[in-house]
């Protein structure tokens, strides 16, 4: 299947034919038949092809149209304006450092007094609420600001709950049922309320004596 590409001539050889490559790319490249490109061709022409795909490379079929180069060293001509330029100077009035401190510069604002009335002074520092020396140097040079955190109060402890108490069994209940059996079944219920280990125990002592007496022992299990 065909395709279009654009392709830059590269040189001119003696049988005619011409060596080509991408226009404006080294890949891909080769050569072509001079009879295919029109006439006044030169080296550095790129021209638009019709170019078909096989194994060994690309074959050029046609030239599809011319393309001219771009020159490079076109300029933009300006052209002179018709009428003359008049530029714009902005001039900004000084100001007078009176009108910037007096009373008209900044919405009537009320006249500065002199550095010498110490007495007129000392009078608004008592008129503004009493804050002299003696409050700004206090608490702690804190500048009459409190510049602690905010306070904040721990929430009260738990209480601990008792430790319960630790019950012991009685025996109270133990000697009145050992006291209900008979003479013959306490001896075994004594040993019973030892534990298991200890029923074991008295058993074998009991098969080691039936065997020494040729009785027939009693089962451990």
């Amino acid at each position: 299947m065909s395709r279009r590409i654009d392709i830059e001539l590269t040189s001119a050889l003696d049988d005619g034919a011409w060596t080509w490559r991408a226009a404006g790319a080294k890949q891909p490249k080769g050569t072509l038949d001079g009879s295919i490109l029109p006439d006044g061709s030169k080296v550095g022409d790129e021209l638009k092809v019709e170019v078909e795909q096989h194994m060994d490379g690309l074959t050029i079929l046609s030239v599809v149209q011319g393309r001219q180069k771009s020159d490079k060293g076109d300029t933009i001509e300006l052209l002179p304006a018709e009428r003359e330029f008049q530029p714009v100077v902005e001039t900004r009035a000084k100001r007078e450092r009176g009108e910037r401190r007096g009373g008209e510069g900044r919405g009537g604002r009320r006249p500065r007094r002199d550095r010498g009335d110490g007495d007129d002074r000392r009078g608004d520092g008592e008129r503004r609420g009493g804050r002299g020396d003696g409050e700004r140097r206090g608490g702690g040079g804190g500048g009459g600001r409190n510049r602690r955190g905010p306070s904040f109060t721990p929430p009260p402890e738990v209480p601990q709950r008792p430790k319960p108490k630790r019950l012991r069994p009685g025996k109270a209940h133990r000697s009145e049922v050992l006291a209900e059996l008979p003479e013959e079944q306490r001896p075994i219920a004594e040993l019973a309320l030892q534990g298991m280990p200890a029923v074991r125990q008295r058993l074998r002592e009991e098969n080691e004596r039936a065997e020494k007496d040729g009785r027939a022992p009693m089962p451990e299990a």
